[in-house]
C-alpha cells in the first residue's frame, strides 16, 4: 500500500464458514473482526476509502419486516458477531469507509448455496430444503457492480455520498425451498424439492428466520438498480453453462 498509491480498497476477505465459526472463534475473530480493523487503520494512515462488505447475519432471528440499516443489531450465531465486531471498527477507526451489507450471496464458483445445490440435485432424485427462513438471494456479480458504481460516484464527487453501513440485495425475497426450486426449474436437473423446516438439519450455529434487507437508502443515495434475484438466478446459470462451453 505505501509502495502504490491506493485510492479505494474493497475487503472481500471473511471467515464465511457460519457452523465452523462456533468451534473455530479465534480464527473467524481475526479474519472478520480484527482484520477489518487493521485495514480500517491502514485506510486512515494513508488516506484511501475502505469499502467493507458485511452480513445480514448481523441482526436477530426475530424481526419480520425489512431491515433498515439502524434496525437493532444482535446476532444469533458466533459468525454474526465477528462481522459486527468488524462493522463497528471499521465504522470507528475510518470514518470515511463504507460498510455494505448483503445477503444469501452466490456465484458460480466456490462453495456457497447454489454450487452445493447443484452438486447434491446431480447426485441425488430428492432434496429437502427448509421454507421457514426468509432473505433475499444476491448474485455476487451484482454486488461486485454495486460496489463499482459506488466507487465511480464516491471518486468523482465524494462531498455527495456520505460514509457508513448501506444495504445490498437483489429485489425479492424468498424461502431456501423457493431458491432451490427455481434453481432447479431453470437448469432443467432431475431432482424433486420438498419442502421442511430448518429445525430438520441440525447446525453448529442458528441463522435469522427473516433477514431481507431494505434496500431504499442505497438505491436513493447512489441511484442503483436493484434486479430481482429470479433474474440474476438467470444470468447466474447462463453464465454457469457458458463457462463450461
Amino acid at each position: 500500500f505505501k509502495t502504490h498509491s491506493t485510492h479505494f480498497l474493497i475487503n472481500c476477505a471473511a471467515y464465511t464458514n457460519v457452523d465452523k465459526a462456533e468451534k473455530e472463534s479465534k480464527q473467524a475473530f481475526a479474519v472478520n473482526a480484527l482484520g477489518a480493523g487493521y485495514l480500517a487503520n491502514l485506510a486512515t494512515e494513508l488516506g484511501f476509502t475502505l469499502l467493507h462488505v458485511s452480513t445480514d447475519y448481523v441482526f436477530s432471528r426475530q424481526i419480520s419486516s425489512p431491515l433498515v440499516e439502524t434496525a437493532p443489531t444482535k446476532p444469533t450465531n458466533y459468525y454474526g458477531k465477528t462481522k459486527l465486531a468488524g462493522e463497528k471498527k471499521i465504522l470507528t477507526q475510518s470514518p470515511s469507509a463504507y460498510v455494505v451489507r448483503t445477503s444469501w450471496l452466490y456465484d458460480t464458483a466456490g462453495t456457497n448455496f447454489f454450487t452445493r445445490l447443484i452438486s447434491q440435485a446431480r447426485q441425488n432424485s430428492v432434496i429437502r430444503m427448509g421454507q421457514d427462513q426468509i432473505s433475499s438471494p444476491t448474485y455476487a456479480h451484482d454486488l461486485a457492480k454495486a460496489i463499482w458504481d459506488i466507487i465511480i460516484k464516491v471518486n468523482h464527487t465524494p462531498e455527495r455520498y456520505l460514509p457508513g453501513i448501506y444495504h445490498y440485495a437483489n429485489e425479492g425475497m424468498a424461502s431456501r425451498y423457493d431458491w432451490a426450486q427455481a434453481i432447479i426449474a431453470q437448469t432443467g436437473l432431475n431432482c424433486k424439492v420438498m419442502p421442511a423446516l430448518s429445525n430438520e438439519f441440525p447446525v453448529a450455529a442458528q441463522r435469522p428466520a427473516y433477514s431481507v434487507l431494505s434496500k431504499e437508502k442505497i438505491k436513493q443515495t447512489f441511484g442503483l438498480n436493484i434486479p430481482h434475484w429470479q433474474e440474476s438466478l438467470t444470468h447466474c446459470i447462463h453464465r454457469l453453462y457458458q463457462d463450461r462451453l
